[in-house]
């Protein structure tokens, strides 16, 4: 009985350890320097007209990082969008534009994970901004399935400590990400900045071969215990 028990606690643990999920971060190759201005000058106004499409047309050209068009954020003289790193936690920071309807900040990354074991996306935003004036927006995540160029938003309005998620369990077909944060403030917020702490993390279960081998192990467990 107690060789069983043993066994069976074995057992539980080999696939427990299988079917975990594993987190990639998607951030991890993004946060160094400042964000880079682009020539593009249309009006996204805190998502509103913004398409799965026209962010992919908007970010697939540059290289895996994160960016902003020169007219949302001021062009040259304002401050550039911050992505920034320590003890494992990024914050971003971005100036406040009350022209053009606000500020866009995009970002392309690559899962580096098999598509087929990526079980979801979440994008999440924590606001620490001091801004003296509420400043409303959105957050997306765009990505691509067997119907196309998908996005997935949540609003928000700013507030020390707020937090908004996006999170999409949609089977991809592409290993590269979208994930765009927008503000539309008011007169009073522009200028202002903007600040929080941000992740985009991918949730990868393991590869098929991988739990294939933990149930082999388990079996030659199974197998030792008999024999004694």
């Amino acid at each position: 009985m107690k060789t069983f028990m043993t066994t069976a606690l074995a057992a539980a643990s080999l696939i427990t350890a299988a079917s975990a999920e594993d987190t990639e971060d998607l951030l991890d190759d993004l946060a160094t320097g400042t964000g880079q201005y682009t020539t593009a000058s249309y009006n996204f106004g805190s998502l509103t007209g913004i398409t799965a499409d026209s962010v992919v047309s908007w970010l697939q050209s540059e290289a895996t990082g994160y960016i902003h068009p020169t007219a949302m954020n001021g062009g040259a003289g304002k401050p550039q969008p911050l992505l920034s790193k320590a003890d494992g936690v990024y914050t971003l920071s971005f100036n406040n534009r009350g022209a053009y309807a606000g500020s866009v900040i995009g970002f392309a990354s690559t899962i580096d994970a098999s598509l087929d074991t990526v079980s979801s996306l979440t994008f999440t935003y924590t606001f620490t901004s001091d801004c003296t004036e509420d400043v409303s927006g959105e957050i997306a995540l765009v990505y691509e399935t067997a119907d196309g160029w998908q996005i997935s938003a949540s609003s928000f309005t700013t507030a020390v400590g707020d937090t908004v998620t996006v999170t999409v369990t949609d089977a991809l077909v592409s290993s590269t990400v979208y994930a765009v944060v927008a503000t539309e403030d008011g007169d009073n917020a522009r200028g202002t900045m903007t600040a929080g702490t941000i992740s985009l993390t991918a949730s990868v279960v393991p590869e098929p071969a991988s739990a294939a081998l933990s149930l082999l192990a388990l079996a030659g467990l199974a197998a030792r215990r008999r024999r004694k």
